[in-house]
């Protein structure tokens, strides 16, 4: 068949419209014979000279574009449904977050110049204009998002909640013509709210802007709030004012980003109310006193920078996520009786106690940097109901130990099995001149795999590159035990174990 006995509709080659059941049979026939023309073309260039082989190769080339185009024209894009394409629209980012992927700017509006059903389709989605990203750059805010495409995205978004996100960098001059002129008085729809802020200046006169909206948020259930203080200025400075402090449905306050990257502002919050935290302060202890004013608080992610002279200790009864971004030296002064998941980024003698005075049922452990091994043995001893642990971070003087933790690890079916219940592990590996834990390692990775609970297992480097000796030998260890049925794997490249433990972040 060629496109001479079956007229190709033009359409199909220049739009995204799906094909018809008819038209799909012929363009897989079409794709075919194409296959077998090229595989012919193929052979008569093989056998032929050079000079002699011009023509057939620039039919060859033609019809490998015009098989492109045809397989495009059978994507399995081109059929999802239009609510499915709109939906993934609505995961696509308009705000940047540190670590995160590259937003797009005005989302919909972008999204829907790609192709004309695309267009229809946005247009007809009210959940993508819901979101309004206002970027302040330059004195000039209503260049990036003026006030009529606000107006125009007001109006496609119905009555459905909104989410308002800007960059308050600049002064006094964005008020005029602003688009928030435009949200504000909308406040009762917003639903999320982050801002960003740069310095105190700008503070003031981001609150004139916002205090019309207090008392108005009946609705709103996420505020990010992030202040660019320094860190004196985070447990210090306390703005006095209640802008936010009436939102009977906010359940989510965070005033830091997700690495903790921002001395956090502050301010009345209704804390009894919050069930997700996140934030930086300079000491533990401002930490310590929102925690006794948040009962329902379910999942927490704190950093700290002294935490020494803790005045408080707090009972945090339905923490079941806990995220410490800093040596985990506050958790003596925390107990959570029903905390599942815990990441501390720099272990510390608190945390065996921690877990112990909780009596908890730990289901995943995360521990980023270890510099005292000896303390992670007792801390194993006290989660029998663990079923995550991941591992990076062992200073070099330490590694010797991990020898002596792999070994404890290993389990012979008895009632002094650690942890009898891991099924996934993870562990940063650093060379030195001692490798003797590798040995060690794969023993316990093995006798885990056969008592039948460990079904995962990731491994990579933590800072110090290997040489192809040691990768050579730790690959035949992998294979052996992946040709047996276990799911393991190393993971290669510099950044695979931060993106590893990233998943794992609150």
């Amino acid at each position: 068949m060629t496109s001479a006995e079956y007229p190709i509709p033009s359409h199909l080659l220049s739009s995204n419209v799906p094909p018809l059941d008819a038209e799909s049979i012929c363009f897989r026939k079409l794709l075919v014979d194409i296959a077998a023309r090229i595989d012919v073309l193929n052979a008569q260039i093989a056998t032929m000279g050079v000079e002699t082989t011009a023509e057939q190769s620039v039919e060859r080339d033609a019809l490998a574009a015009r098989a492109d185009q045809y397989q495009t024209v059978l994507s399995p894009a081109r059929r999802l449904p239009p609510e499915l394409v709109c939906e993934i629209m609505t995961q696509v980012p308009c705000t940047r977050e540190i670590g995160g992927p590259e937003p797009v700017a005005q989302t919909p509006w972008r999204l829907g110049h790609i192709c004309r059903s695309w267009r229809s389709w946005v247009l007809e989605y009210p959940r993508l204009w819901c979101s309004f990203h206002i970027p302040y750059r330059f004195h000039h805010a209503s260049d990036d998002f003026p006030p009529a495409m606000v107006e125009t995205q007001l109006v496609r978004a119905g009555d459905l909640p909104l989410s308002i996100s800007f960059d308050w960098v600049v002064g006094k001059s964005v008020l005029e013509n602003s688009p928030l002129d435009l949200l504000v008085p909308l406040s009762e729809r917003w639903q999320s709210l982050h801002i960003q802020c740069r310095d105190h200046d700008d503070l003031e006169c981001l609150v004139e802007v916002l205090r019309p909206i207090a008392g108005r948020l009946p609705n709103l259930e996420r505020l990010e709030f992030l202040f660019d203080s320094e860190p004196e200025d985070s447990d210090i400075f306390e703005p006095e004012w209640d802008i936010f402090f009436s939102a009977p449905r906010l359940r989510e306050a965070f005033l830091t980003d997700s690495l903790t990257g921002y001395y956090s502002l502050k301010f009345p919050i209704p804390w009894s109310q919050i069930t997700r935290y996140r934030a930086l302060f300079t000491a533990a202890n401002t930490h310590l006193g929102i925690f006794q004013k948040t009962p329902n608080l379910v999942d927490c992610t704190i950093g700290v920078d002294e935490q020494t002279n803790l005045e408080l200790t707090v009972t945090l009864a339905c923490l079941r996520r806990l995220c410490v971004e800093c040596s985990g030296g506050i958790l003596a002064n925390i107990t959570a009786p029903s905390l599942e998941h815990l990441l501390v980024t720099e272990m510390t003698p608190a945390a065996a106690p921690f877990v112990h005075r909780s009596s908890c049922r730990l289901k995943t452990l995360v521990i980023t940097q270890i510099s005292f091994i000896d303390n992670l043995i007792p801390l194993l001893e006290a989660s029998p109901s663990l079923e995550t642990f991941i591992l990076s971070g062992v200073v070099l003087t330490d590694i010797p130990k991990t020898a002596t933790l792999f070994a404890a690890l290993q389990v012979s079916g008895s009632n002094s099995d650690i942890c009898p219940n891991l099924a996934f592990l993870a562990f940063g590996m650093q060379v030195s001149p001692d490798v003797s834990w590798k040995e060690v390692l794969f023993q316990m990775i093995r006798s885990r795999y056969f008592a039948g609970r460990l079904r995962t297992v990731r491994l990579f480097k933590n800072i110090v590159p290997f040489g192809s000796a040691f990768v050579e030998e730790m690959n035949a260890d992998i294979g052996r035990l992946e040709s047996e049925g276990l799911d393991i794997k190393y993971l290669a490249g510099d950044e695979a174990g931060d993106k590893l433990i990233d998943e794992f972040r609150p």
